[in-house]
């Protein structure tokens, strides 16, 4: 049958239950054919594998063979990203999320080791020879791709790097459950796909990790399903018999309707619940590695549960001082009033209605400009308006006598 998740989705979109589970299935066979066809272009590829050859060392002069290579051009704020054989289909990041993913990278490839304290910080400029920069390129255009063909920016959105100080600070968390290159703050994270995420830092999915200690933040995406699947996972690796200090910060909308909130609230494991209001905190957008604003104020209130085991508990205590840091970190997400601006007049098609004005503004200047053509030779032949003539012009004609006589 087709993931109850997106059934429950086609459901709540309007469609019969039956229906929504044949589209379902649907889809999940055509993505089973795509990866078939995928793994057969691989296969091809491996016969005459640019991939393989990199890893032993190969020239630069074969690497540049590749016809799927990723091309890279820098830009102010921006680089452009794109594959040697589709130029028109460009992936941008800003310059700081280049950056970031060189050092993920790095850390995971060359055993460059990032700053201290946990965060993603490039503690040194980076140097790659030619053949390793390529190979990095071509890992940052699958994994743009791969987030781009989800379409889904809103579940991609995190907390800012003030909470995650905070955490890290106050509750040592150093790990994320749910996140992706593109917006994590730790360099060790589980992401939803480990095939493109594993090359910067990730170590699989949430639902396989099972740790025996350690503090974590817990941002799902904000499907029911998936919320509620999330809380059942974290009280089975709570309950562990030989588990030692463990700790959950698990961050979800104030959705009270929905299982996952009941289940949160239920929980005996629950040591904390601290909500805050929607006016009073925002989040990174989920397309900040390519908008100049990231934070975006949060469009529902905000509950953050703690999980903990009772050495966890011991071990990093939810105080009210712990409360009273968090929220303030989390206020100071909230975008800017420039920045509010300027999403406001992307979202209500603000760039476009600039460009409709400035054309007005133009076809004015020019209808002004007409008209003072046309009275000005109002003492001379007569003239159709479209038809303006120099002042030269004009006086000869005056000369000649063609002006009209009162």
């Amino acid at each position: 049958g087709g993931a109850p998740g997106l059934v429950a989705d086609l459901e709540r979109s309007g469609l019969g239950r039956e229906q929504g589970e044949r589209i379902a299935c649907q889809l999940a066979d055509a993505s089973m054919q795509a990866v078939r066809q995928i793994q057969d272009e691989m296969a091809k590829q491996s016969s005459r594998s640019i991939g393989g050859e990199i890893r032993q060392g190969l020239k630069e002069s074969v690497l540049m063979k590749d016809p799927y290579r990723a091309v890279v051009k820098q830009h102010k704020h921006t680089y452009d990203i794109f594959s040697c054989n589709r130029p028109k289909k460009i992936l941008k990041v800003t310059t700081a999320h280049y950056t970031k993913l060189k050092q993920l990278w790095a850390n995971t490839n060359c055993g460059v080791e990032g700053a201290p304290g946990g965060s993603v910080r490039l503690s040194a400029e980076l140097a790659f020879d030619s053949v390793t920069e390529q190979r990095f390129h071509d890992a940052v255009l699958c994994l743009l791709l791969r987030y781009h063909a989800l379409q889904g920016h809103g579940c991609q959105a995190a907390a800012g790097e003030h909470v995650f100080s905070k955490l890290l600070d106050l509750m040592k968390v150093q790990s994320e459950c749910f996140a992706s290159p593109l917006n994590c703050y730790y360099p060790r994270y589980c992401s939803a796909f480990p095939d493109t995420d594993g090359s910067f830092g990730s170590i699989g999915g949430f639902f396989q990790f099972r740790p025996l200690q350690g503090s974590f933040e817990a941002n799902p995406p904000f499907i029911p399903e998936i919320m509620k699947a999330m809380v059942e996972h974290i009280e089975s690796v709570l309950d562990h018999d030989q588990a030692g200090p463990l700790s959950f910060c698990v961050i979800v909308p104030g959705w009270t309707e929905v299982d996952s909130w009941q289940l949160l609230m239920q929980s005996r494991f629950k040591t904390r619940c601290v909500l805050i209001a929607k006016e009073d905190h925002g989040y990174c957008d989920g397309a900040q590695h390519q908008r100049r604003d990231r934070f975006r104020t949060s469009p529902f209130d905000t509950a953050l549960f703690f999980l903990q085991n009772t050495k966890g508990a011991e071990k990093w205590a939810v105080s009210s001082e712990v409360e009273v840091e968090l929220k303030a970190a989390f206020a100071r997400s909230l975008p800017s009033a420039i920045a509010q601006t300027r999403i406001a007049q992307r979202q209500t098609g603000g760039g476009r209605m600039k460009v409709e004005k400035w054309r007005k503004d133009r076809k004015s200047r020019k209808d002004k400009k007409s008209k003072k053509h046309e009275k000005h030779f109002m003492d001379g032949p007569i003239l159709k308006p479209e038809k303006s003539i120099t002042k030269t012009a004009a006086k000869k004609l005056k000369r000649k006598g063609g002006g009209m006589k009162s």
